[in-house]
């Protein structure tokens, strides 16, 4: 009787050890690498649309502005992006922010990574409307 509940206890105590390890807490570096987002958005007076964008994000969330983040629109203009995405919630990894697009700024109030930190979901709010979006690490 005795062994069976120290079996139930191991058993137990390694259960809850691998669940912690899949919640496993960020850290302002997992959002550094190469996204490709996903986003549509609403403008008051206008149709949906649809826009794709590229960043490089370094690991103090700053959204490199050399060439090498850019957008593209539905209408397939393309026009370079700048921001920064900042960690506000460790233990859900909720990241918190800005990007600025063909001259607009787009808040970014919540997006949330993934247990596996290579996808990024969000919603955000620019001037004349919102969006929500998508970003995966390729």
């Amino acid at each position: 009787m005795i062994m069976t509940y120290v079996r139930r206890l191991s058993a137990a105590a390694v259960v809850c050890s691998l669940g912690g390890q899949a919640m496993a807490a960020c850290t302002q570096g997992d959002i550094s690498g190469d996204w490709q987002v996903y986003s549509q958005g609403y403008e008051r007076g206008f149709e949906p649309y649809w826009t794709f964008c590229t960043l490089r994000v370094k690991p103090n969330g700053v959204v490199d502005f050399n060439g090498q983040s850019f957008c593209r629109g539905m209408n397939g203009a393309q026009f370079p992006v700048w921001g920064y995405l900042q960690l506000v919630g460790t233990s859900a990894c909720i990241y918190s922010g800005y990007i600025v697009t063909n001259g607009s700024r787009n808040n970014v109030p919540r997006a949330t990574m993934n247990r596996s930190k290579d996808t990024l979901a969000g919603v955000g709010t620019f001037p004349a409307g919102n969006f929500v979006f998508t970003a995966v690490k390729p």
